[in-house]
């Protein structure tokens, strides 16, 4: 019988610093992940800043990895203060149960498996006493705006006269809930407007270079595309790549949207040749991190049963590009200070901590680099 041997990554700065909290992020993909590893450097500034022990673990998109990982990390002598990390369907009961009985609290990122399956999950802090929260934002309501943004940007370019269509691809990601949900957001619209005609939807596991070459057989296939909606920006930037080889008008009469904010797309859009971006979702490691902080220090944000979605994601397009001019450099750790985000070090300072948002983010970036 084979063991698996958990790839982690301990990141502290000197073995002898005296931290206020220790906490374990178990990055549910791997070091190649563009996506994930920005949210990772995020997590890790937000850690230095407040000065917690973080360590990261990376679970390679695999359940049971994931799982064995938590295990792992629950059995040890010394136990973290908390743990973050993204619940699969093949394993949730299983981690929570282990960290349950640990006695170690854990907050949860997204929400990729189907609620529907598990009925005696509950909410926060129910059956799970240990659960103290989700950090979550609507899939579905994002990608409805999305979408709704790229047909009026196509109707108002391209006027289709009454008897004529705009024809939609969609490029999932991959079967979790996620992808799903935005994919379910992209139909909403579609079908709600008469002119659009769906030409395809299916998954490219996330990859940008599976979204490029499905694109190019779907247009050599259909032979006339208006709109591409992604449920990332990597496989819309595939597209994007795709859309050059062929020659075709980007944002004339082919306009392009995805998921997650890169850098990469904020100056895609900036240069025209990437449509719109839905995100602000990255920084929910680094909420965690604050909020967990603050738990731990007498003001918490955790609420029993709570529903509520943590992260809210907006929409970025050349119109409102100059707002988050901030976020089209590559982040870096120097241009902002996450302990302004925290509650308890404001009520130290006699002051109040801005909400962590995207936005608020955004300008506590610009206010650091002006």
């Amino acid at each position: 019988m084979y063991k698996i041997v958990p790839l982690i990554l301990a990141i502290s700065l000197f073995a002898s610093t005296s931290y206020a909290n220790y906490f374990v992020f178990v990055n549910p993909s791997n070091k190649a992940d563009p996506f994930w590893n920005y949210i990772t450097d995020l997590a890790v500034a937000t850690a230095e800043d407040l000065n917690v022990r973080l360590e990261v673990a990376y679970s390679g998109a695999n359940r049971i990895h994931q799982s064995d990982l938590i295990k792992d990390i629950a059995e040890r002598s010394e136990k973290p203060d908390a743990v973050i990390f993204l619940p699969y369907d093949g394993s949730i009961m299983r981690s929570f149960t282990t960290l349950e009985q640990a006695k170690i609290p854990f907050v949860t990122l997204e929400q990729v498996f189907n609620r529907q399956m598990f009925p005696s999950l509950g909410r926060a802090m129910e059956t799970y006493k240990f659960w103290l929260g989700e950090y979550n934002y609507d899939n579905q309501r994002a990608a409805i705006e999305l979408m709704s943004y790229l047909v009026e940007r196509a109707n108002n370019s391209i006027k289709p006269k009454v008897d004529e269509s705009l024809y939609a691809i969609g490029i999932g990601g991959d079967f979790y809930q996620s992808s799903i949900l935005r994919m379910n957001g992209f139909s909403i619209v579609a079908h709600a407007n008469p002119n659009v005609e769906l030409n395809h939807v299916l998954p490219a596991s996330w990859q940008r270079e599976k979204a490029k070459k499905l694109f190019i057989e779907l247009n050599r296939k259909y032979g006339n595309t208006n709109i591409v909606f992604c449920a990332s920006d990597q496989m819309a930037l595939g597209v994007v790549e795709a859309a050059k080889e062929l020659k075709l008008s980007i944002n004339k009469s082919l306009f392009i949207g995805g998921f997650d904010w890169f850098p990469e797309t904020l100056t895609a859009i900036k240069n025209n040749e990437f449509t719109a971006s839905m995100g602000g979702h990255y920084i929910l490691a680094s909420k965690a991190i604050v909020d967990l902080y603050d738990h731990f220090h007498g003001i918490s944000p955790y609420r029993k049963s709570s529903m509520a979605y943590r992260v809210p994601l907006s929409i970025i397009h050349q119109d409102n590009l100059n707002e988050f001019s901030s976020l089209l450099t590559p982040f870096n750790a120097e241009n902002i200070d996450f302990s302004l985000f925290s509650k308890h070090l404001a009520t130290q300072r006699n002051q109040k901590a801005p909400e962590f948002t995207i936005s608020n983010f955004a300008k506590a970036m610009n206010q650091q680099n002006n």
